[in-house]
Parts: C-alpha cells; structure tokens; sequence
C-alpha cells in the first residue's frame, strides 16, 4: 500500500492533497520502485548513459543533502565507525 494522501499544516491552516495513482506497473512486480525500475529499464533500451529525468548532478546533490542531514543529526552507519 502506498500513499496517495497528505495533510499539510501551515500557519494553523489544514490543506490536503489527494493523489489516485496506480499502485502497479505491468510487467513489474515491485512494491516500492516501480516507475523508477520502468524509468531505467527505458533508458538502457535506449542506451542512454543519463536520465534526462534525474541527471547525475542533481542524484548528486541529493546525496549530498542527505549526508549533510545526517551529519547534523549525528546519524552514522555502522560501516562508518
């Protein structure tokens, strides 16, 4: 089950937005990754090296991000000890 909800609170205002997607991608049994397994699967048969979606740089940045996040928390992995 994914979600397909979200309530936001913002200055004591409640918005919520509703999204219905499919929860499955033919062809792919997959829980969590599908339209990312059928993103990278098009771009191989296309024999593209990039995503023109989600380019190397901006997967980057994110990481990135997320390393400075858990840097802040003080979050390490156990590999990293």
């Amino acid at each position: 089950m994914k979600p397909t909800l979200i309530h936001v609170i913002k200055d004591g205002k409640k918005t919520s937005y509703e999204e219905k997607v499919p929860q499955k991608v033919m062809g792919i049994s997959d829980d969590g990754f599908q339209y990312e397994i059928a993103h990278v699967n098009d771009c191989l048969r296309k024999k593209l090296k990039e995503s023109p979606i989600m380019t190397w740089r901006q997967s980057f940045s994110i990481v990135r991000q997320c390393d400075e996040l858990r840097r802040q928390w003080g979050l390490k992995y156990p590999f990293e000890e």
